[in-house]
């Protein structure tokens, strides 16, 4: 009897010190808006993506281990070491040396993105696949479901159709006739991979004019497919004359909001990863390179500069948005390029704020102002 309580006793302290992990968690950091999905069956996890049953296969997981006070978890290339402990929640903390513990939070009922937006086409019997991008700099991480207001611009047979706050729109009398917003004038726009820019274009300025800001939604395909990347775009002026759109932007301009323009810079862009600089047909990257070592020169060309890009109203709007991501990562670079322009009377400021880990605000010194002259050619 004595010895059948001491395997009991054993046996509850082996429970307690080695969970049995099943379902499905969102891992947390610090202050990020965005979260990675880790889900388990029985101590075996895959992240990002869904378990399967094939226990022979590497798809079913890779197993995580406790001992004593410590989990170690195989992430990405390197195994996890961290103390741990759960709460009365079953939230389990991860000290893994940081200033805030990682939080591993047990969740039920969760959709992704791909799931929402395709019920929300549904009743048209079409599928809906939202754009990528490959990088965006300035978006953060949200839920679709927590949009105040959302367009969706997909297609069907050919044709687009779009879906205001659930309401399909008709267009007529060359207007689509969208309300003002009630609450917020905040809309996400959804747009499929097979949409044309200038299927977009054709309801913008009607939003625009209606006072709503404007965001981009793309697939949020670096942590969880839970949620999407939105990001503002900070529009100043939309003009529209029979097929041409003119866009004017200003992108990071809080701190340098007003300026007369100096210079021009000139590009043509024919399609993805097509584009005429210096009158030779190249890519987006030698373009964004050709505005970094323009913006950099001085005082004038850094907050005086217009960036003017002619774009072909027929290309893909997702290729439009990889146009966007790399005149936005323009500003990213500039961060880290050496400033010369030792009269400028920010010159020290932003010497300082390049050579040291404190960074704050710096990209207000280099504002993006772009004007888009969007037209089929």
């Amino acid at each position: 009897m004595i010895i059948l309580k001491f395997i009991v006793v054993i046996l509850l302290i082996t429970s307690c010190n080695s969970p049995n992990l099943n379902g499905h968690y969102h891992l947390e950091w610090g202050n990020s808006t965005s979260f990675q999905t880790w889900n388990f069956k029985k101590n075996r996890i895959r992240i990002n993506d869904s378990l399967c049953s094939d226990q022979k296969q590497v798809c079913y997981g890779m197993p995580i281990k406790f001992k004593g006070d410590s989990i170690y978890v195989p992430w990405v290339d390197f195994i996890l070491e961290a103390k741990y402990y759960i709460d009365n929640n079953g939230i389990i903390y991860l000290e893994d040396g940081t200033e805030k513990p990682l939080k591993l939070i047990p969740k039920n009922d969760c959709i992704n993105s791909a799931d929402y937006l395709n019920r929300k086409v549904s009743n048209l019997e079409s599928s809906f696949d939202l754009v990528s991008l490959y990088y965006n700099t300035h978006g953060k991480s949200a839920f679709p479901k927590n949009s105040e207001n959302e367009l969706i611009i997909g297609k069907k047979n050919g044709a687009p159709y779009y879906i205001l706050n659930n309401q399909l729109l008709k267009f007529s009398d060359n207007s689509f006739n969208v309300p003002k917003a009630k609450s917020s004038n905040d809309i996400w726009i959804y747009i499929d991979n097979k949409v044309q820019l200038k299927e977009v274009l054709i309801i913008f300025k009607e939003l625009y004019d209606k006072n709503y800001k404007i965001y981009f939604s793309s697939k949020d395909e670096k942590e969880n497919n839970e949620q999407v990347i939105v990001f503002k775009k900070s529009i100043t002026k939309i003009d529209k004359k029979n097929n041409t759109t003119i866009i004017n932007t200003c992108e990071y301009c809080e701190k340098h909001p007003t300026q007369k323009i100096d210079s021009i810079i000139n590009f043509k862009v024919f399609g993805k990863d097509s584009c005429i600089v210096n009158n030779k047909i190249t890519d987006y990257f030698q373009l964004r390179n050709n505005i970094v070592r323009f913006l950099k020169q001085n005082r004038s060309t850094r907050l005086n500069t217009e960036i003017q890009l002619e774009i072909n109203s027929n290309m893909l709007f997702e290729d439009y948005l990889y146009l966007l991501g790399d005149i936005e990562f323009v500003n990213t670079e500039l961060l880290g390029t050496y400033y010369r322009d030792t009269i400028d009377t920010d010159f020290k400021y932003i010497s300082n704020k390049q050579n040291s880990r404190n960074r704050e605000n710096l990209e207000l010194e280099f504002p993006l102002r772009l004007k888009e002259i969007i037209k089929p050619f």
